[in-house]
């Protein structure tokens, strides 16, 4: 399965900028707008770090429509006839993804946070968090296709998966706000990254789950 991440990896070498892309531009468009733009009121409120984390959510909801490269692997029949574990092979189908995703959160996270003097670590906590909820995005997306299948068209499962995926981040994002304002304020990041981990590879299982109903299919 490790062969699928490798053949993608070669494929990324002979494009002109590598794994970067227009949503890499997006990022770094969108970085700008918001150092500039939202300096103002995210350091007179005090809280510029939960305003960066509020840009990571909106990109993550703003990227949706984008999937790269990785959604043409389920179109093609070698990849069923690979003697390895569905799930193995749908983390190895979407891991350049998972790469990419983490240079955007970087390109739009780091400036930002850089230009609104927010701590390091949380930072660091934007940029992981952002990398999750792309991820989550991906497996999202290949179950709703299971659910939903061509009925809808790719607009009914993009309306689905994001339904999943509001309700189910919607509510961890709650309960760490919750914990934050009884407890500590300072524990809502970290909780935030836990329980989107904890969605994310939920949302992976189930969603292999589909790529060997596929692979039956094929």
């Amino acid at each position: 399965a490790k062969a699928i991440f490798y053949r993608q990896l070669l494929e990324y070498k002979k494009e002109k900028f590598f794994i970067f892309s227009k949503m890499t531009l997006i990022s770094v468009a969108i970085a700008f707008i918001f150092s500039y733009a939202m300096r103002e009121p995210a350091m007179e409120s005090g809280m510029h770090n939960f305003f960066l984390l509020g840009i990571v959510a909106y990109m993550s909801l703003v990227m949706s429509g984008y999937l790269g490269k990785w959604e043409n692997e389920l179109k093609n029949p070698y990849l069923y006839l690979i003697p390895d574990s569905p799930l193995k092979k749908l983390w190895y189908a979407t891991l350049m993804e998972h790469v990419k995703a983490l240079a955007d959160g970087s390109i739009i996270c780091i400036p930002v946070g850089i230009f609104w003097k927010v701590e390091p670590v949380y930072i660091v906590f934007c940029v992981l968090i952002y990398t999750v909820l792309q991820a989550d995005r991906l497996y999202t997306k290949v179950l709703a296709q299971c659910l939903v299948g061509e009925v809808f068209g790719k607009t009914g499962q993009d309306i689905l998966r994001m339904l999943i995926q509001m309700f189910l981040l919607g509510f961890g994002a709650g309960l760490a706000v919750l914990i934050g304002i009884f407890v500590n304020v300072s524990f809502i990041y970290p909780l935030l990254l836990v329980y989107s981990i904890v969605i994310t590879v939920g949302m992976g299982l189930l969603a292999s789950l589909r790529f060997e109903s596929m692979e039956q299919l094929a």
